[in-house]
């Protein structure tokens, strides 16, 4: 982490009068790595947000063996919009290395195993959490589990205010299936909601959770599935989203969705703890413009950054994933600065959610 003393903070170039409170909390000015961790055997990978003017820093900053002193070359250094990765070759036998920026300041950087492993073959649900509901996190959970074959789950926790990962490995303990579970405590700062597009160049937390994933944990995984708490995917003739993207020649679908809420309408005043997904099944006819996506990381070149809503450079099997939609249950989510209200004069009984629901005993 920068401490904006002996070294240099992120700055973000954008109008001064962008700069109140809520943006000096929510933008991430002060993380230099979020984690630097094995991706191969002979790789080594610093991941961070977009180093901004950080940049000339980091083009001249030292990497050293603390043991010889030696200076070690960096292997490829990648600058996308909201994420930067700096990867070398390890020492043989050197467990940490000092890396010196150009002020001065120096860190000792420890890298992490990778758990490719313990995710091999496995169909994995991705997703971070900050607002939801236990409860409803556990029935998210055994959704996927029944629905689309899921054995294993990797959550990031954003700071959740009312739980922590135990608690969540608590609540998940009892699901049948269920084989592998990771929760990540991902405290860095989700990014500022400002106007004119601001927002989406400087929200680096979710997008750069994703990458971690990747890297870290998913590289031998059979299948990915990208979806949050308040979202269920359903297939015609509920087939399994694994067994989908077997039928694609890429190995990845992108799909939209639809609202989804109970036969009268949004009601926020139910109690949270009361709420279940199988009594919401009222969808709205008109799709939402957002997608979400699946694949088989194996087929995902290492230019191809995960997006939270597409995969840039992944070719998508349209015929394949008009097959399959999202359904967004907005009273799912407790974090929301203004409720999301819908009327159901645009929705109408979702017979294909219906027939999931039953499928894995919900109805």
């Amino acid at each position: 982490m920068l401490d904006g003393i002996s070294e240099p903070l992120r700055h973000a170039p954008i109008p001064e009068s962008y700069v109140d409170g809520n943006f000096k909390k929510n933008f991430d000015s002060h993380t230099l790595f979020y984690d630097g961790y094995y991706t191969r055997q002979d790789q080594i990978l610093l991941h961070g947000p977009n180093f901004m003017n950080l940049e000339n820093e980091i083009t001249e900053t030292s990497l050293i063996c603390p043991s010889t002193r030696q200076i070690i070359q960096f292997e490829k250094q990648t600058h996308q919009k909201k994420c930067s990765l700096i990867s070398f070759k390890p020492i043989n036998k050197q467990d940490a290395y000092i890396f010196q920026l150009k002020s001065g300041s120096k860190f000792l950087i420890k890298p992490n195993a990778n758990e490719h492993d313990a995710f091999k073959n496995k169909n994995v649900l991705l997703t971070m959490i900050k607002f939801d509901n236990l409860q409803w996190i556990k029935n998210w959970v055994e959704f996927y589990v029944k629905s689309h074959k899921v054995n294993a789950l990797i959550l990031y926790n954003n700071n959740a205010p009312n739980y922590s990962g135990e608690d969540i490995l608590s609540i998940l303990s009892d699901i049948k299936g269920l084989q592998t579970v990771r929760v990540i405590d991902w405290f860095f700062p989700y990014g500022p909601r400002l106007a004119d597009n601001w927002t989406g160049r400087l929200a680096f937390c979710q997008i750069n959770a994703l990458q971690h994933a990747r890297w870290r944990y998913l590289e031998k995984a059979n299948t990915v599935i990208n979806a949050d708490v308040d979202e269920l995917i359903v297939c015609e003739d509920n087939i399994a989203i694994p067994d989908l993207l077997d039928q694609t020649s890429q190995k990845y679908l992108e799909f939209t969705g639809v609202w989804t809420i109970k036969e009268g309408g949004t009601d926020f005043s139910i109690p949270e703890e009361n709420r279940h997904y199988s009594n919401y099944f009222y969808s709205q006819i008109h799709k939402l413009p957002t997608k979400k996506w699946a694949l088989k990381p194996s087929m995902c070149k290492d230019a191809h950054l995960w997006h939270i809503h597409r995969i840039p450079g992944m070719k998508n099997d349209v015929n394949l994933s008009n097959l399959v939609e999202y359904r967004h249950f907005p009273e799912f989510n407790s974090g929301w600065k203004t409720f999301r209200t819908r009327r159901p004069n645009s929705f109408r009984k979702d017979h294909t959610l219906c027939n999931q629901y039953k499928k894995i005993g919900w109805a």
